[in-house]
């Protein structure tokens, strides 16, 4: 095994894992010792204010307690995190005012660029269901207090609640103050390993529930578009680019552009299709009155 022990630090490392902050008071290391580095067969002990090392081929008394102490962290390191690894979710009551959201709208957010914020997909720790916009990281500075106002506006555009993770235990009140006027609200809880902590939430409200609504329909429309129209045995694309192929087409044979007693066109399932000019007039009609049923339906929604 290789061990490094750094007094000063009060650290030890077995097989390059490490932990700091050990108490190495009842090791009887020598007071003049800075550290110990062994390679699992040999080593060296260097001294405070000595340029010269004591080359060894045996760990010493000291540095075994010293290895009894890595131990037992490592041992409470690793009961602590399989304690939060079984432990059961603890229930926070906002989560269920929020609806489950539009992975859409939640990964609009997340591709865009926030300075200075990190986002992930916010799930309710219960369910595991995707409800918000969740911030994990955010840098100290005016850049990232900017960003996050940025963040809530273009999310409350969607109707969509931003949540936090659990705030570090050195968070300023300053910086708690500025996410309370920013209309967040502190939520303060207890988490399965006994642990206070504390969290902001976006609360739900009507405004955000029509926003919601309205970005909904939008979606809805979206993923009929991409469904195409079926017209003569084939499926065709009826989204935005191919409607305006569609059109172009459509005008440079009404406007005598186009003379082939033929057209060529692409289906859904990339195979080129010929069409008589009169068949792609039909295709034309059939894209234009599958488009205009598809938004009439969403208007009627949206009403």
């Amino acid at each position: 095994m290789k061990l490094s022990i750094i007094v000063a630090d009060n650290s030890v490392a077995k097989n390059e894992v490490g932990y700091v902050g050990l108490d190495l008071s009842t090791c009887s290391i020598p007071a003049n010792v800075w550290a110990l580095q062994w390679d699992g067969i040999k080593g060296h002990i260097e001294y405070q204010g000595q340029g010269v090392n004591t080359e060894i081929d045996e760990l010493p008394n000291w540095a075994e307690a010293a290895e009894i102490k890595w131990q037992a962290a490592k041992d409470s390191f690793d009961a602590l995190k399989e304690a939060e690894e079984n432990a059961t979710p603890v229930a926070e009551a906002f989560w269920d005012n929020y609806p489950v959201a539009n992975i859409q709208s939640v990964d609009k957010i997340l591709l865009k660029t926030y300075p200075g914020v990190t986002n992930v997909r916010g799930a309710d720790p219960v369910t595991n269901v995707v409800k918000s916009v969740q911030t994990t990281l955010v840098a100290p500075g005016a850049t990232a207090l900017a960003s996050l106002e940025t963040l809530l506006n273009e999310c409350k555009a969607l109707g969509l609640p931003v949540t936090s993770d659990a705030f570090a235990q050195d968070t300023p009140q300053s910086f708690k103050d500025y996410m309370v006027g920013l209309g967040y609200t502190i939520y303060s809880g207890v988490n399965a390993l006994g642990q206070s902590y504390e969290k902001v939430y976006y609360p739900w409200s009507d405004d955000l529930a029509a926003k919601k609504a309205d970005q909904d329909v939008n979606i809805a429309r979206e993923a009929s578009l991409a469904e195409g129209v079926d017209w003569n045995g084939s499926n065709w694309q009826i989204d935005l680019n191919s409607r305006n192929n569609v059109m172009n087409q459509l005008t440079a044979i009404t406007s005598g552009v186009y003379t082939d007693a033929t057209v060529t066109w692409r289906n859904t399932a990339n195979v080129d299709v010929e069409l008589t000019v009169d068949e792609f007039k039909e295709l034309a009609g059939a894209v234009n009155a599958k488009v205009e049923e598809i938004y009439l339906a969403s208007f009627a929604a949206k009403a």
